[in-house]
């Protein structure tokens, strides 16, 4: 009996024991397709936030100054100021642009439309640190000096323009008790791990006027982009060491795009053993259903087997006929299973907005795994098979 006989052979003893064998496939399917829908998730959220890195860059350090210890209260700890910034980036030659910012949060109104966001207290070098861009308008500087102009965001911009069928630049909102005219609109701006800002719904307005207006902002975030040949670490280093000696009392807490990708990466990693924990006990419960299948298998079929050694087929053949037959259910699980993993992760990332991308790794993987539990969980029954007797196996029948 060739190959292909036994192939043909197993296929028609699948489809007698449907019921039987749609069982078998299902806990294989659920195993596979944890296992690939788990590595192609993760592999797209890596992919997603290494794009947010890239899209502001590698050079970056975000900062914040918060006061130290609350215990005594009394204690005056000295707060940054814009007069700080030239000496910060005078006192390190490794600072290519420095951008402080501070921000609260208040409701934005309108022409009668309340919209809820925040408002950002921007510096002429915000812009170019931060790379953002304008859709129309222009941006605030401090030439404006005490005139309350303000930039909209992408969403908070869009938001006003469906309320009233019209832009938003030129027309005055009001958050808190300032009154700010719009003078223009931001593009898109993708979120960053780096700095909790979404520019998207908020009103960026210069910072000493929002300092002055705001009893709530103050000035504790910096951005600092750092020179394409600077080395990260060193210059956190440096800034670390000029920082705690222009705030000794407040509490510096540095941010870069190396210590982020290492959280996310760890992150990930305790994820994915969890879940591929979670698939392999499927894969396992699915394994021993094949095998159990296989071998009950094998006792209907003691009289088939025995008329097929009887006249001529070798104890080589049954095994290969059982463990096709095997390996057979484990891969139509695996196939499925893969189809149905990749059809969860793109939905994930399409929910996410993530870049779709095609990787070939899961899938082979996938591929594999369910092959080799095919070949561990059919090895035994089919072993089983081919040692029967023809003469016992045909006399008890």
């Amino acid at each position: 009996m060739n190959i292909y006989l036994s192939f043909q052979h197993s296929l028609r003893n699948l489809l007698t024991s449907r019921l039987r064998s749609i069982l078998a496939i299902l806990g294989i399917l659920v195993g596979t397709g944890s296992v690939v829908a788990l590595l192609y998730t993760g592999n797209m959220a890596t992919e997603h936030a290494l794009a947010q890195f890239k899209s502001l860059g590698t050079n970056i350090l975000s900062i914040t100054i918060s006061n130290g210890s609350q215990k005594k209260k009394n204690t005056q700890t000295r707060q940054p100021s814009l007069a700080d910034m030239s000496l910060i980036k005078a006192s390190s030659r490794s600072v290519d642009a420095i951008a402080p910012y501070a921000s609260s949060f208040s409701a934005i109104k309108a022409e009668r439309k309340r919209m809820n966001g925040g408002v950002i207290g921007i510096t002429n070098t915000f812009p170019t640190v931060m790379r953002t861009s304008l859709e129309k308008g222009r941006y605030v500087n401090e030439w404006d000096g005490n005139n309350h102009y303000a930039v909209a965001g992408y969403k908070l911009a869009h938001t006003f323009s469906q309320h009233t069928h019209h832009s938003i630049i030129g027309h005055q909102v009001q958050t808190g008790d300032t009154i700010y005219t719009v003078v223009g609109i931001l593009k898109h701006w993708s979120p960053s791990y780096l700095v909790f800002l979404d520019m998207d719904k908020s009103l960026l307005v210069p910072l000493p006027s929002l300092l002055a207006t705001s009893s709530f902002a103050t000035l504790n975030q910096i951005v600092i982009r750092l020179k394409p040949d600077a080395d990260i670490d060193t210059s956190q280093a440096h800034l670390s060491h000029l920082f705690k000696h222009l705030y000794p009392k407040a509490r510096i807490r540095f941010r870069n795009p190396k210590e982020v990708i290492n959280i996310i990466d760890k992150q990930r990693r305790t994820l994915s053993l969890l879940l591929t924990a979670i698939a392999g006990i499927s894969l396992l419960v699915g394994g021993i259903g094949v095998m159990n299948i296989m071998l009950v298998s094998v006792t209907e079929r003691r009289r088939e087997i025995g008329l097929l050694m009887a006249i001529g087929a070798t104890r080589r053949d049954i095994l290969s006929m059982f463990l096709i037959e095997s390996i057979l259910l484990t891969l139509i699980g695996g196939i499925i299973g893969i189809i149905v993993g990749v059809g969860i992760a793109l939905g994930i990332g399409t929910h996410n907005h993530w870049d779709i991308i095609f990787y070939s790794g899961p899938i082979v993987l996938g591929f594999l795994v369910s092959t080799t539990v095919g070949v561990l969980s059919g090895f035994y029954p089919a072993l089983r098979a081919s040692s029967l007797d023809p003469i016992r196996v045909l006399h008890a029948e």
